[in-house]
């Protein structure tokens, strides 16, 4: 029988090897690519497109997370209107969501004097502009990020590459336009791909964007081992490490089950405590 001092020991271990789970922590939420019209100071800071700007900012913030990660809206009146859109990646908590759009918020210095502005991070992209884009595949790819990267070997580079087809091919008929997808490279090695649209563009749409991604990879992206390219409508990522979180879609589009992730990590150590816990003799209690 497992004395009271082995089974504290016990959950002190269990606690300290959950803590060393990969968590949302491990996979950080980081800024990537912006575009961002010709600075027009004169126009861009009237008090009527700042008004304009902050609202749509609060909206797709609040509004944002409260739909799957996906929120277009239009504010105001021309010459100041702007239509916007935010989207977060489909297998990112609400929680998570909202904050990396307070993280874009934070972070457009670059295009404080324009008044069309995209900007990507990890988790989410969001895109303002005069113009009404909703809806649009607009065929410009804006930048690309190589992460880490390393070579790898022709064999692994044709999986890799076959992987990245599959998700391409599929995420146009998923409920939310995303699909993730692994593939076996040998060596006890892994390759992880991400394709995602935005959900305002037609299932047509988005395979022609991601298609059009695709073509890029295969003709720039060589022999790296990970890269992500994004464009207005659609985005790419592929790793050799698990980049992205689980998660559950359901087949009626609605909300993913996932948690927060910083949640999860907590409710995991808990679990594991209340476990070994009821092992624990009463007499011993």
């Amino acid at each position: 029988m497992l004395t009271t001092c082995v089974m504290l020991k016990l959950v002190l271990l269990a606690l300290s090897v959950a803590c060393l789970r990969p968590s949302y922590a491990d996979q950080p939420n980081l800024p990537g690519s912006y575009a961002c019209s010709s600075a027009t100071a004169d126009t861009s800071n009237t008090s009527a497109f700042k008004t304009n700007l902050n609202s749509l900012m609060s909206l797709l913030e609040e509004q944002g997370p409260r739909n799957n990660g996906f929120y277009k809206a239009e504010v105001g009146k021309r010459p100041d209107k702007l239509y916007g859109v935010v989207q977060c990646r489909g297998d990112v908590s609400a929680q998570d969501c909202a904050a990396c759009i307070r993280d874009i918020r934070q972070n457009l210095t670059y295009c404080r004097n324009s008044k069309d502005v995209a900007r990507w991070f990890t988790w989410c992209f969001l895109r303002y502009s005069p113009q009404k884009f909703f809806g649009q595949w607009e065929g410009v790819t804006v930048g690309m990020q190589y992460e880490n990267a390393t070579a790898d070997k022709p064999a692994v580079i044709s999986k890799g590459m076959n992987l990245m087809s599959q998700v391409t091919f599929e995420a146009p008929n998923q409920p939310f336009m995303f699909k993730t997808g692994s593939a076996g490279v040998g060596h006890n090695e892994t390759r992880y791909g991400l394709a995602q649209c935005n959900r305002d563009l037609s299932k047509s749409s988005c395979g022609k964007c991601l298609t059009s991604i695709a073509e890029i990879h295969n003709g720039w992206i060589g022999n790296r081992s990970s890269y992500t390219t994004a464009s207005y409508g659609c985005l790419m990522s592929y790793n050799r490490y698990k980049f992205y979180f689980n998660y559950s879609l359901p087949a009626n589009g609605a909300a993913p089950t996932s948690a927060s992730h910083a949640g999860l990590q907590i409710s995991l150590v808990a679990a594991t405590m209340v476990f070994l816990l009821l092992l624990i003799p009463r007499s011993l209690l």
